[in-house]
């Protein structure tokens, strides 16, 4: 693997290679931001910022030593608020790429507040777990994105998705992941239990 990267020049800095924001974590499910953070900095990537629920700050603070954290608005349930908009959308102008979705949570008020930043970015984005869930509630958002979209659904998120049965994607995998690639010009990564389609 180490032959197809790219060298790195001898002069260069962690703002030379990228800047990641990533958007996860709720109740229960700040391991999920853990771990796309960690899985973003360990890509290459020069800075890593994660963006959580401001409760769950203090714990990501210790447990994250490369990452850094931004606290942002949260609902009563501790998700990520729609009043986090406005910050969110201000501060993606200066990142390469936003990952949304890994343990979000499936709030109302949250998935309304996914939507809108997928909808509203001009930077590259990864789409995953929750973010996908926010999607299957409004697909035409998908043909109003403006910025490259990658989603990377399991069979599970992909029936929501496209509202079939897991056991129609099961059968129909390739077919179904360049169909939805196809019809909204987008890169999707099937998530299966032998590898990624």
């Amino acid at each position: 693997v180490k032959s197809l990267l790219p060298s790195r020049a001898a002069y260069t800095h962690k703002g030379s290679f990228g800047k990641v924001l990533i958007l996860a974590g709720s109740v229960g499910m700040t391991g999920a931001a853990y771990l796309a953070s960690e899985a973003a900095m360990r890509s290459g990537t020069g800075i890593v910022i994660l963006g959580i629920p401001r409760s769950f700050n203090p714990i990501m603070e210790v447990k994250l030593t490369e990452v850094m954290t931004l606290p942002l608005a949260e609902t009563e349930k501790q998700s990520l608020g729609e009043d986090a908009e406005e910050t969110i959308l201000k501060l993606m102008k200066d990142f390469s790429v936003l990952g949304i979705g890994p343990g979000i949570s499936r709030e109302l008020e949250t998935q309304r507040l996914v939507r809108k930043i997928i909808e509203k970015s001009n930077i590259p984005l990864v789409v995953d777990a929750d973010a996908i869930y926010a999607l299957s509630e409004d697909t035409t958002i998908l043909k109003k994105v403006k910025a490259p979209l990658v989603i990377t659904p399991h069979p599970g998120e992909m029936a929501k998705l496209i509202n079939k049965d897991i056991d129609y994607i099961l059968d129909n995998q390739l077919d179904i992941a360049r169909e939805i690639a196809k019809e909204f010009g987008i890169v999707v990564v099937l998530k299966l239990n032998q590898g990624l389609k």
